[in-house]
């Protein structure tokens, strides 16, 4: 086949054009330096079968293909330009010894016709780009875009743990592929590099703008890529998925001042402030000013492994010499002596102030104090004594009364984690149907919360995998509605720890919030037919022990009985820590 894409300046629109075409039949463009590219039905090497074209570039294209030794379907990536297929060879090398359940396996290199190609594991499903394209300009919920982004950094993290660590340079939405089974897989290692050493330019480019970090394009001496150069493409997609905007390039980012990258909570309000300070800090400009590695990008995205910056005390001896420098040099008139006193009072976000008189300032910086702010409140007036007169009778001073002691209020509970009304249908991390001909249909309720209906018997489980910090005591809560029917159906809400798949969901037992069913040919104890069509609030607790991700269930079915399935309903879904 022909795409419409000139291959000496890049342009054209992208078309597929059958061979020996001289227009392009969308744009009608000259073809004569035109993309070749393989036809589906074409034999490479008489044993990989191309099935279908992937998707292509101005160096390489991808397809579907079929091992015709093994039966197996894989991802064929070829490379048509001769300087390219060292850059391959480079890529298998690093990659071939990897085994992690989010990237890809690779199985083979080979040159055929002049051409180079890289036989990896075809991943199924749809890239985060396409969940983006799906919903133009509108962002994926905070959970959602958390969930992917603990798996990546599960993945960058094995990357950067090599010996020498292995930095991807082009982290995208279009390079995080969805599985059908919830499994987050990071593809694409066409700019991967090993970190021996500066970094050589690539053959095919320096990453994608918007995503790529500053020092990708060699504009700031002494910098070269490292584990931050991946912090900083995982915090820009973040800033993608959760605004549903590209963020500004870097480049343009240097060159301009003002930074316009607008800030995440300013495009999406409903961002929480942990999440959004921490893919700012993630995407600074400069690598000295990001996280040192993933590890700790993950703890500011789930809000743990933050400690205070300065003890108790180190705030206490801070103050104490203000307070003494200040009476080193100024020598406080008798008759206006009041006291120092100290109020102390127990704050959700600690820091230290000081409020005096107009006629002094003591103006030190604050010190974070360990959830406790001490506020001093100086009424004493002093007075200049330029020639201090030292006499036999030395002018008493009244002691400071004993601070009143306080009892600090009692701290109000952390917030909730995850805060889902489905108001719209959520991106979903894991989808399956046994539909045995028949689908579900699920759709959003008038005034907020989800329902599913179905034509004929079948079975559809859908999945949310959220993050979670480990070991701590959440509370799920989820309010459901059904009606009574007839017949064999099931309708269910339910959690299990860790990130796990719709259509696991459907075959293994799961936690289990709530079930409405009326199950008499399974035998079923205790049968729940509806709960008389009345909204109603259930709730279960689990520790999450080590696990960073928790994955809630939804599940509408019936049997081949059925008559008069009533359909589910859900809402309000909170996830909140004891």
């Amino acid at each position: 086949m022909l795409i419409c894409l000139d291959q000496r300046n890049g342009t054209g629109c992208g078309a597929q054009n059958r061979d020996g075409a001289t227009a392009c039949s969308q744009c009608g463009r000259q073809l004569r330096f035109a993309l070749q590219l393989q036809n589906p039905g074409m034999l490479v090497d008489n044993r990989y079968r191309i099935v279908r074209l992937i998707g292509h570039g101005g160096f390489g294209a991808v397809y579907e293909a079929e091992n015709l030794r093994q039966g197996l379907r894989v991802a064929l990536k070829e490379t048509f330009e001769s300087g390219s297929i060292r850059s391959l060879q480079d890529e298998f090398t690093i990659l071939r010894g990897l085994h992690h359940s989010n990237l890809p396996h690779y199985y083979e290199i080979f040159e055929f016709q002049g051409n180079g190609y890289l036989v990896m594991e075809l991943v199924p499903g749809q890239s985060l780009e396409e969940v983006l394209d799906s919903q133009p300009g509108q962002p994926l919920l905070e959970s959602q875009a958390l969930g992917y982004a603990m798996q990546v950094c599960d993945a960058l993290t094995y990357l950067h743990s090599q010996n020498p660590p292995i930095i991807h340079r082009d982290i995208k939405p279009a390079n995080i592929r969805l599985t059908p089974a919830g499994l987050v897989k990071l593809v694409d290692f066409g700019l991967v590099k090993q970190a021996t050493g500066i970094t050589p330019t690539s053959l095919r480019g320096l990453g994608t703008p918007g995503y790529a970090p500053i020092e990708q394009y060699g504009k700031i001496s002494g910098q070269h890529t490292d584990a931050r150069s991946d912090v900083y493409a995982l915090g820009a997609t973040l800033y993608h998925l959760l605004t549903g905007q590209v963020p500004t390039p870097a480049l343009d980012r240097l060159s301009m001042n003002p930074d316009p990258l607008i800030p995440v909570r300013q495009l999406n309000p409903q961002i929480s402030l942990q999440v959004a300070n921490a893919v700012n800090k993630a995407t600074q400009i400069l690598q000295k000013d990001r996280y040192a590695d993933v590890t700790t990008m993950k703890q500011a995205l789930l809000g743990v492994g933050d400690p205070p910056s300065q003890p108790l005390w180190g705030g206490l001896i801070v103050l104490g010499l203000v307070i003494l420098f200040g009476f080193m040099f100024w020598v406080p008139s008798a008759t206006n002596l009041q006291a120092l006193t100290p109020t102390v009072h127990r704050v959700a976000r600690p820091e230290v102030t000081l409020s005096t008189t107009p006629s002094i300032n003591l103006t030190p910086k604050p010190v974070i104090v360990d959830s406790i702010t001490i506020t001093w409140t100086l009424t004493t007036s002093f007075t200049r004594s330029p020639t201090p007169t030292l006499t036999s009778t030395p002018t008493p001073r009244t002691p400071s009364p004993t601070p009143t002691p306080v009892t600090p209020s009692p701290t109000s509970p952390p917030p909730c984690i995850v805060v889902e009304n489905f108001n719209r249908l959520p991106a979903w991390t894991s989808v399956w149907d046994a539909d045995w001909g028949n689908f579900a249909n699920w759709e959003v309720l008038p005034g907020g919360g989800m329902r599913a209906t179905r034509s004929g018997p079948g079975s559809s489980a859908k999945v949310i995998v959220y993050p979670v910090a480990p070991n701590t005591l959440y509370r799920i809560q989820i309010e459901m509605k059904g009606t009574q029917g007839e017949g064999d159906y099931w309708t269910e809400t339910a959690y299990k720890l860790g990130s796990y798949s719709a259509r696991d969901f459907d075959d293994n037992p799961w936690g289990l919030i709530k079930k409405f069913a009326m199950l008499p040919s399974v035998g079923d104890p205790n049968p729940i037919n509806g709960n008389g069509g009345i909204w109603t609030r259930y709730d279960a607790e689990v520790r999450t022990d080590g696990h960073t991700l928790i994955s809630v269930g939804f599940k509408a079915g019936l049997n081949l009985r059925n008559r008069n399935y009533p359909g589910g309903n859900w809402r309000n879904l909170l996830i909140c820590p004891r």
